[in-house]
């Protein structure tokens, strides 16, 4: 995952060179220097494809999950939550990665989750594509 600070534009994440810190396509070369560093990925054993989510801005759910990064990997039918520490130039690193497939009902459960969107009162659904089902995040 990458993280752009306010007014920072035009970074480079290396897209096709890599993936995440991975390489990918070695046969091309970089469009400009240099490249940024994601601030989380993962190995292809925990998953293979990202399905970029939503910040959670409502109330129904623990305030612990406030300003918090929900995301899935749609092979895996897995999903994660992600807080973020910010520094003085608002450059971000990742903490405290909670994996929340269990909690949530687990694989079998979720599917393969391929959206994500939010309701009127910011509260988090998933769209679950193998089980053809939009699930709302409860505590």
């Amino acid at each position: 995952m990458n993280w752009e600070p306010p007014g920072a534009g035009g970074r480079n994440y290396g897209w096709r060179l890599r993936e995440g810190r991975a390489a990918y396509d070695a046969r091309t070369t970089s469009a400009y220097q240099p490249l940024t560093e994601p601030i989380h990925d993962y190995p292809r054993s925990d998953g293979m494809s990202i399905t970029g989510g939503v910040v959670y801005r409502g109330g129904a759910l623990n305030p612990m999950f406030n300003g918090r990064y929900f995301f899935a990997d749609y092979v895996a039918g897995r999903v994660f939550t992600i807080g973020l520490a910010l520094d003085a130039r608002q450059e971000a690193r990742a903490v405290d990665v909670l994996e929340l497939t269990d909690l949530l009902g687990g694989t079998t459960e979720l599917g393969l989750i391929a959206s994500f969107g939010v309701d009127a009162d910011a509260e988090i659904y998933l769209v679950s594509y193998s089980r053809g089902r939009i699930l709302k995040i409860v505590p």
